[in-house]
């Protein structure tokens, strides 16, 4: 069982810590986006943690 999950910032699906990753907003702020959502937070211009 896999506990933890957190909840993609643009989807709101919930992402184990493997397939997940961290971006910055550009007020600074972290937010958690899914593997699918990944290119979308990449063209959106938000940095990696």
């Amino acid at each position: 069982m896999i506990m933890f999950k957190r909840k993609c910032s643009i989807c709101t699906k919930k992402t184990t810590k493997s397939l997940r990753r961290e971006y910055v907003t550009d007020l600074g702020k972290k937010i958690i986006v899914c593997l699918q959502c990944a290119e979308y937070a990449e063209k959106r211009a938000f940095r990696k943690a």
